[in-house]
């Protein structure tokens, strides 16, 4: 089921013993099976394509503000963009998409 495109949202409680906010600590308890942990997959794009973690839930998204994915660039109004603000703006319209570049 894609939630997404349900824009259905639901909230999940979670509790467990180990809390931390260092990556690097969360990263070796998941290699130790020690639990699940919640990353962007580039924090872990080694270890998924190593094989040693595993994508869990991956029809799940966790954003902070649910429906708000956004980026505004503000330029001056012309009819006539300089170059490398157009350059910058391609750029992101490419590499911010639903389906991350390190994932692609």
């Amino acid at each position: 089921m894609d939630l997404n495109a349900l824009r259905a949202f639901e909230r999940v409680a979670v509790d467990g013993s180990l809390v931390s906010n260092d990556a690097e600590s969360l990263v070796r308890a998941a290699l130790l099976e020690q639990g699940l942990v919640l990353f962007p997959t580039w924090l872990i794009a080694g270890e998924l394509a190593a094989g040693t973690l595993v994508a869990l839930l991956e029809e799940w998204r966790s954003e902070v503000m649910p429906g708000r994915r956004e980026i505004y660039v503000l330029t001056p109004e012309r009819r006539l963009r300089a170059l490398k603000v157009r350059a910058f703006m391609d750029y992101l319209f490419e590499t911010v998409s639903p389906v991350p570049l390190w994932s692609r």
